[in-house]
């Protein structure tokens, strides 16, 4: 009865990420394979007054842990009326693991076209707005678990 209000879930992944690159990287790589694990966890609660939901993740690659990332991603929703709700996203990241950079300077247009990834060690998003849904009474969609 409380699975449908309330979720915490654990996931635990270890694999195989393979890369093929279209401009040698920082590493001088033009291909390569390697294994990671990773660790999430969820937490989520729905209620008549809206539904709150946390995900955090930590990986790394084991040939060397200082090339990790770790995320955490929020979301609170407070119902104003029968499906109508303000929402508020926020999204960190912490990041260590940018093996794929291409190796070089970006020139200007590349930067502002977005067509090369930048180094960076933290990323975030906020966003905040309107939600209407209909059909369920709480929810648009049935099993939420590790999306």
């Amino acid at each position: 009865s409380e699975s449908s209000q309330r979720i915490l879930a654990i996931a635990y992944h270890v694999g195989i990420r393979s890369y093929q690159y279209m401009e040698e990287t920082l590493y001088n790589k033009m291909q390569e394979s390697q294994l990671y694990e990773s660790l999430g966890m969820q937490w989520e609660m729905i209620q008549p007054w809206g539904e709150v939901y946390f995900w955090l993740e930590g990986s790394h690659y084991f040939y060397d842990f200082s090339k990790n990332n770790l995320k955490l991603n929020t979301y609170f929703s407070l119902r104003m009326a029968k499906g109508f709700s303000l929402v508020l996203n926020v999204d960190l990241q912490s990041i260590h693991d940018q093996i794929y950079l291409p190796k070089g300077e970006a020139s200007l247009d590349e930067i502002l076209l977005k067509r090369k990834q930048l180094a960076t060690t933290f990323n975030y998003t906020t966003s905040f707005g309107l939600r209407f849904t209909f059909g369920s009474i709480y929810h648009n969609i049935v099993n939420r678990r590790l999306q």
